[in-house]
């Protein structure tokens, strides 16, 4: 059964790279044999979990994860909107019948989330080109501000109503106000003067350096806008040698919500701008992250008390874009020291 289970992986890989590089705009069919994997769990035996095995289809086919997920993530949505209409008798075109970007759809599976009678509504209109990508994604903003407005209410209502809004507004996002655990903000001024995160070398170095730059921006080509590294952290002091003072490159990506770990793809975009390549989370969420991360990225815990446990080594690989990490760290720290938004 596992050689079976291995062999059909092996031929989805062999068609998926096939079309992706020949059919960019099919993403229909990629997302049936991305579909196909998840559903039987072909990936089982050489993978951890499905997105341990969707990161490495993105390395194998050099294509951004975060459109194979986009791609995915648009399928999945038609078909639990096809499955609604189904059940009250209405039919719904086949997915690779679609002649629509598959980014208005997942938009609409970001509503239904909150609002699926709102979606299905929306739905249509997108299909039929009725709405456009900003159209749809200007409601999907207007509902976030609505969750988080009830979610932040949460915190000044008696416990006996707060099971209602976390039913309302989502139990992981009412989490988010929980003061018991570390933020993402204090992981990233932890990591600013801690360096237990990894074992210091002494030997022949002619200055010990090491600085984080926050929110660093790079441009990986997926999106318009510059995607922002949580923390760069550059130093020496993980070098045997360095006479040179030359640099290593950690870029360190920090969680403390299990919905925002699982939804976030576009983390292995970040790879190319460093040398090592490391996820902090919180105590209660490493093993999750451990199903979740790709082969060479590193694990790290922060608690509450800002203590960080190494939990897996990262491994070094090549740093393709050097020159722009540095550049934009550069630039950032200059216009910080003058004071300006960057």
């Amino acid at each position: 059964m596992a050689d079976e289970k291995d062999t059909q992986l092996t031929q989805i890989e062999h068609e998926l790279t096939d079309l992706l590089v020949t059919d960019r705009k099919a993403w229909a069919k990629s997302y049936l044999l991305m579909n196909r994997v998840q559903d039987k769990k072909l990936y089982e035996g050489r993978y951890h979990s499905f997105t341990q095995w969707m990161n490495a289809l993105a390395e194998q086919t050099h294509y951004n994860v975060s459109t194979l997920w986009a791609r995915f993530n648009a399928g999945r949505t038609y078909a639990d909107y096809a499955e609604r209409m189904n059940s009250i008798g209405k039919t719904t075109p086949k997915v690779t019948d679609l002649d629509i970007s598959p980014d208005s759809i997942t938009i609409v599976g970001k509503i239904a989330k909150s609002d699926k009678s709102l979606a299905d509504n929306l739905m249509p209109k997108v299909l039929n080109k009725e709405l456009s990508r900003a159209d749809v994604r200007q409601a999907f903003y207007q509902i976030r501000q609505q969750k988080h407005n009830r979610a932040l209410a949460a915190s000044s209502i008696p416990d006996n109503e707060r099971k209602s809004l976390e039913e309302e507004a989502g139990k992981d996002f009412v989490a988010l106000l929980d003061t018991s655990k570390v933020t993402a903000g204090e992981m990233c001024e932890t990591y600013e003067h801690s360096t237990s995160w990894f074992a210091p070398t002494r030997p022949h170095r002619v200055r010990d350096v090491y600085f984080t730059v926050e929110e660093l921006p790079v441009y990986s080509g997926t999106t318009r806008k510059a995607r922002r590294m949580d923390i760069c952290a550059f130093t020496n002091i993980d070098q045997k040698f360095s006479a040179t003072n030359k640099l290593t490159i950690h870029c360190i990506e920090n969680k403390v919500d299990k919905n925002d770990l699982l939804n976030d793809h576009k983390m292995t975009e970040y790879v190319p701008y460093c040398d090592y390549f490391w996820l902090s989370v919180t105590p209660d969420l490493v093993d999750i992250a451990k199903d979740y991360i790709a082969d060479g990225w590193g694990l790290l815990s922060v608690d509450k008390d800002r203590n960080i446990a190494p939990i897996i080594k990262a491994t070094k690989h090549d740093c393709l874009f050097r020159d722009e990490t540095y550049s934009q760290a550069l630039s950032k720290i200059a216009l910080k020291k003058h004071h300006i938004e960057y």
